[in-house]
């Protein structure tokens, strides 16, 4: 009785550990990241990264080439601190360039800010609320509260976007403000 005890708990020991570190890995923490930004680089490449795959299989999506788009996503602001519904965030910054860019919230393709819409400076720079309460100027709106998580997708990504991303310009996310 006491090995068999033995062996059951090994092997829940080995089935935790397993699962735990896959989860750890696949939740993100493989990704190449820039300031609050991830993104999941290697797109449909022969030597693609298994974490890469069980990262876009787990979310029902197909891995983009990144050749073709840049896709990154963010939970955190540029503080480090979770993005949270109730709070009012400012997404601003000069973007790398590329033929066509969006921000959007991850799962809500009806609410998008992108290159064809958004007002932005004479310097190509750009400043968007992220929140709940509708703003003036560039508004991004979030469809409930709690965590969310953006997603700033670049179509046709050049030079420094496609070559290396962890050093390309990417917006910053700051709270504005948050009750």
């Amino acid at each position: 009785m006491r090995a068999h005890l033995r062996i059951a708990l090994m092997l829940l020991a080995a089935s935790v550990l397993g699962l735990g570190s896959a989860n750890y890995i696949a939740g993100g923490y493989s990704a190449e990241t820039n300031g609050p930004w991830r993104i999941w680089r290697s797109g449909v490449m022969p030597d693609q990264s298994p974490y890469v795959l069980a990262y876009f299989a787990a979310r029902g999506a197909l891995s983009p080439d990144t050749n073709q788009m840049a896709v990154f996503t963010a939970t955190t602001d540029s503080d480090g601190n979770d993005l949270d519904g109730d709070c009012v965030y400012v997404v601003s910054g000069t973007l790398p360039p590329a033929r066509w860019w969006s921000l959007g919230i991850v799962g809500d393709a009806s609410r998008v800010l992108s290159s064809g819409n958004v007002i932005t400076g004479a310097d190509g720079a750009f400043s968007a609320h992220v929140s709940a309460q509708a703003m003036p100027g560039n508004w991004l709106a979030l469809p409930n509260d709690g965590d969310f998580e953006l997603v700033l997708r670049f179509h046709g990504p050049t030079g420094l976007l496609k070559d290396d991303p962890q050093r390309a310009g990417l917006p910053a996310i700051r709270k504005a403000e948050c009750p």
